[in-house]
């Protein structure tokens, strides 16, 4: 049989979530503090505008049809993938 190592039970569980709490403060503190430096250089140029799928085929129930049968493609493909069957009633 296996001997288990017991010398400190339960004591570093919590040390990588620790790190990880405290890298996201540290990011979060980082960003707030930069933000105003930071719009500029990574959301300016790439800021497309108010984009939306009405305003790119310019009718609304076009649209509609076009998201539903998106949505309905990603469905059924990820049936497929995941060899799930629907249940049939």
């Amino acid at each position: 049989m296996e001997q288990q190592n017991n010398e400190n039970p339960g004591y570093w569980k919590w040390l990588p979530a620790a790190f990880a709490l405290a890298g996201g403060l540290a990011g979060a503190m980082v960003f707030a503090h930069l933000h105003e430096r930071l719009i500029p250089l990574l959301y300016d140029p790439t800021n497309l505008g108010q984009l939306t799928v009405t305003g790119l085929v310019g009718n609304h129930a076009l649209a509609l049809v076009m998201v539903l049968v998106v949505l309905g493609a990603a469905v059924y493909l990820i049936g497929r993938i995941w060899k799930h069957d629907t249940p049939s009633g």
